[in-house]
């Protein structure tokens, strides 16, 4: 039986030149042994090119395709550190996001065009009481607009409740 874990890898073997001018994403195209082109959502191109430069990883490359020309770096010799804690959301089909990363841009774009209340999630009848009126909502909104959070949560860390 397979491990949930396997990735079928495969050899990218250059970088695409013209995804340089639009790696402000982070993001960055490479082509593969058989030809195809698949853009990479996991690691910085800054990051890549400097590792290449400095002949920390020489081609070619380990990927993992995720769909159509979406795709994984996954080489052992690049060191953890490397590697985003997160998938570029501008390149990255939605479904292929992990559920943080779902939950962000649902919350982000929820934000930006909060529902009407007939489209409100809320169950109550009484929405201006219990959604946007209530007693500590301006508190509540003051609190959520705090610090964004730049870096990913390092896996394995914990909340500690009651802080």
């Amino acid at each position: 039986m397979a491990s949930p874990f396997d990735f079928e890898v495969v050899d990218a073997v250059r970088l695409d030149e013209s995804s340089i001018l639009r790696a402000s994403h982070g993001c960055f195209c490479v082509h593969l042994a058989d030809g195809k082109r698949i853009r990479l959502v996991n690691m910085r191109y800054d990051l890549f090119a400097l590792m290449i430069q400095m002949k920390e990883v020489a081609w070619p490359i380990k990927v993992t395709v995720l769909r159509d020309h979406v795709g994984l770096v996954c080489d052992p010799r690049i060191m953890a550190a490397c590697y985003h804690g997160w998938l570029c959301e501008n390149c990255t089909p939605a479904d292929l996001l992990p559920i943080t990363q779902r939950l962000h841009k649902f919350l982000e774009f929820q934000r930006i065009y909060p529902p009407t209340p007939e489209e409100s999630l809320c169950e109550n009848d009484h929405l201006d009481q219990c959604c946007t009126a209530s007693p500590g909502s301006e508190q509540l909104r003051q609190l959520s607009n705090g610090p964004e959070l730049s870096e990913p949560i390092a896996s394995g860390a914990r909340v500690q409740s009651g802080v």
